[in-house]
């Protein structure tokens, strides 16, 4: 017996399209971009934790469009790529910030926990995911404010219209 899958089966996001099959030199692009971060992560995570720490104090840590501070090895990661970096985030969050990535432009590339934190009952961080949770870290692209131009208002003040 055939199963058939009918479109309120599925969770829709809008009209459904395939993805076009990449061709060659946009993988190759792709691994090529892969391996220099590669090779950007292990610099970084070879640098005593002094040394970034050192790193990033002289530089000043990054923050992010929602004003949390970005980690001191993202730090590290962000100016060996963007040294002139002030102010960053990524697309989306430039977007709700009233602002939209130019573009053409590159981003840098930073590490973005995945899972959630466990928690131990006193409400205490235990650090540690759950176990079914997914380990693990994953790419992610930030642009700095230089790399962005005004929209307007933001999208929360958009909605507070409402």
């Amino acid at each position: 017996m055939q199963t058939i899958v009918t479109p309120v089966d599925r969770i829709s996001r809008g009209p459904t399209r395939s993805r076009r099959e990449p061709t060659p030199a946009q993988r190759d692009a792709a691994k090529a971009r892969r391996d220099r971060f590669r090779v950007l992560a292990k610099r970084v995570a070879d640098m005593t934790p002094d040394a970034r720490q050192a790193f990033a104090n002289d530089n000043g840590l990054l923050r992010t469009v929602q004003d949390r501070a970005l980690s001191v090895f993202n730090t590290c990661l962000v100016y060996s790529q963007f040294p002139s970096a002030t102010l960053v985030g990524g697309f989306q969050q430039w977007r709700k910030a009233g602002r939209c990535v130019r573009k053409g432009e590159h981003g840098a590339m930073i590490w973005v926990p995945i899972g959630k934190p466990r928690e131990n009952p006193d409400g205490a961080d235990f650090g540690k995911r759950d176990d079914d949770a997914r380990p693990g870290f994953i790419v992610g692209t930030v642009f700095d404010v230089s790399q962005t131009d005004e929209t307007g208002a933001s999208e929360s003040e958009d909605n507070s219209d409402a």
